[in-house]
């Protein structure tokens, strides 16, 4: 029986070991076009590596690049305390939610802010973008994404750092990039985002003010109550008017009396009658004007008897109304001097490594370039090689010069 191993094979199928053998027969066939190839990309690549290390920054096709990078702390938000001290006057500070708000992230906030156009702005105005690199201030977003595309934001959940980092041929520019960009970003907590203490201490400043233009405005009221009606206070009052209406009704009476037991001597008019008569009459019109209340040649308004009661209702209203806005005015003064120093004696947040020159360029990696430009034109030249065997191997088949000659005809 014979093997079936030493049948012959058809035409155009070759073993593993003979296609592998076959390729390398063509790369050795075409071995200096492929050197040639391969050694001119090398030079090329190293020469163009060395032009660009050579050259200014600014004239360097490939310039050396420099990162400075800062390192910053975020505070952890706590509970607003004031939420406590304010619920029994029924102040509630706006937007907090209490300790542990859910679907807050510090991080995620500061990354939106130095993202955000007021702060790339102040950026390209502080550093002179426009002059530096010759764009015109039409076009805003265009020097907005050239400066974010230089910069690095990376914020770590787990250890609440967030690292600022910028990307420049001029190391110092690098450096003073990230401070700025450190400085701005702690302004704007300042004076804007804040943590929960800073707000605190900017509603408590706000609340302040309210409360006393309040207790300024009650205190006038309650003054200018007291000039109108001369009295500090109107029990004082009231009880002033009634002992001088019961003066003026005790001596009305007496005089009543006296005219009674006189006209019983007298049957005429005589003129120590009349003086009487004139007197009972004038100490009725007294408590006639008393009662239904008149206006002091002083200026001070002297109310009726009827309207006692509104007015120490209205002054009783007045004063615990004041009454009220003082102890919350003290209740805030309190607070607001804690939180000063809280505010104070904590940051918003703690800076751990600062920004400094860089003197170790972050690219590019020179090397890697000539490696893989070498290795790209090692494998162009090897399909190279094999294409063009592959086309001088049909061009030797019968008949195929026939065939391109008459495609050419």
């Amino acid at each position: 029986m014979d093997d079936p191993s030493s049948a012959p094979k058809p035409a155009g199928e070759r073993t593993l070991l003979e296609g592998l053998i076959h390729y390398i027969s063509v790369l050795v066939s075409y071995k200096w076009l492929t050197l040639t190839i391969t050694l001119t990309a090398a030079a090329i690549s190293v020469a163009f590596s060395i032009m660009s290390k050579v050259l200014p920054p600014e004239k360097s096709p490939l310039p050396n690049l420099y990162t400075a990078a800062s390192v910053i702390l975020l505070q952890r938000e706590e509970g607003m305390s004031l939420e406590a001290t304010l619920a029994s006057l029924g102040l509630v500070v706006p937007g907090t939610t209490g300790p542990g708000s859910a679907g807050f992230d510090i991080g995620q906030l500061a990354i939106r802010v130095v993202k955000s156009r007021e702060f790339l702005d102040t950026l390209l105005d502080d550093f002179g973008f426009y002059t530096k690199y010759n764009l015109s201030r039409e076009h805003k977003t265009s020097a907005r994404q050239m400066l974010l595309s230089t910069s690095s934001f990376d914020y770590d959940r787990t250890t609440r750092t967030l690292t600022i980092s910028y990307t420049s041929i001029e190391p110092v520019f690098a450096r003073d990039m990230v401070a700025r960009m450190v400085e701005l970003l702690n302004e704007w907590f300042l004076t804007r985002g804040g943590t929960s203490k800073q707000k605190q201490k900017t509603f408590l400043e706000q609340k302040l003010k309210e409360v006393s233009a309040d207790v300024s405005r009650l205190e006038d009221q309650v003054k200018k109550f007291q000039e109108t009606y001369g009295v500090l206070r109107v029990e004082d009052f009231f009880a002033s008017q009634s002992q001088i209406l019961e003066n003026l009704r005790s001596q009305y009476r007496l005089k009543e009396i006296e005219i009674q037991n006189y006209m019983k001597f007298v049957k005429i008019e005589d003129p120590n009658l009349v003086m009487m008569k004139s007197e009972r009459d004038n100490l009725l019109e007294q408590i006639k004007k008393v009662e239904s209340g008149f206006t002091n040649p002083s200026g001070t308004i002297s109310p009726s008897k009827q309207d006692l009661p509104d007015l120490a209702q209205k002054f009783e209203n007045l004063n615990s109304a004041l009454r009220i806005q003082k102890n919350i005015f003290e209740a805030l003064s309190q607070q607001y001097e804690l939180a000063k120093l809280s505010v104070e004696n904590e940051p918003v947040f703690q800076v751990l490594e600062a920004a400094e020159v860089p003197d170790v360029k972050s690219g590019p990696s020179r090397g890697k370039i000539c490696v893989v430009a070498t290795l790209l034109a090692l494998v162009g030249s090897a399909v190279l090689s094999f294409s063009l065997n592959a086309l001088k191997s049909r061009t030797k088949e019968p008949g195929t010069l026939r065939r391109l000659a008459g495609k050419i005809k």
